[in-house]
């Protein structure tokens, strides 16, 4: 089975080869899957793209879509989702980011969910066992906390359970 790993970026040069480092590590510890990661790039002023090229010629398994400009978030993860199922014949995808707030080292556990039944898996910050990256600076804490509570609230009163996943309707 193969599963694609979509990753929009813009502006992640600092990020990106730690967040391809990190995915390695885990890819080599997954037997059952194929594994592969697809980063979406909105021609970013900081070239990440051109990092992502480098790190494709030592890796067969990263492919990067890089865009003519800044489409958006939303417009990415389409993107992706769409070359990764079409082109390369994705029966699973997942989506993170490249700046590790979303830590490859639950991919395994996202696998095996779906291997035993699931249909969708998704990681929260808010649920039991989930976290805030401790190398976040306190304003991006402090965001996280008050914009879920904040969404939460809102999102109970037009029946929203799900508010801080990248997953949205």
């Amino acid at each position: 089975m193969k599963a694609v790993i979509v990753v929009p970026t813009y502006n992640e040069s600092d990020n990106i080869k730690n967040f391809l480092q990190k995915l390695m590590q885990v890819r080599n510890k997954i037997k059952k899957w194929k594994l592969e990661v697809l980063v979406v790039d909105d021609n970013s002023p900081d070239k990440t793209w051109k990092i992502v090229q480098e790190e494709i010629k030592k890796k067969s398994w990263i492919h990067l879509i890089k865009r003519d400009k800044k489409v958006g978030l939303g417009a990415a993860y389409l993107a992706g989702m769409e070359n990764a199922f079409n082109e390369r014949k994705a029966d699973v995808v997942l989506t993170m980011d490249a700046d590790l707030s979303h830590n490859p080292l639950y991919i395994p556990k996202f696998l095996e969910k779906i291997e035993k039944g699931s249909d969708l898996v998704i990681g929260s910050r808010y649920v039991i066992g989930g976290s805030i990256p401790q190398e976040w600076a306190l304003h991006r804490k402090i965001y996280s906390i008050l914009g879920n509570k904040a969404v939460s609230f809102l999102g109970s009163m037009l029946q929203i359970s799900s508010v801080t996943n990248g997953i949205k309707g």
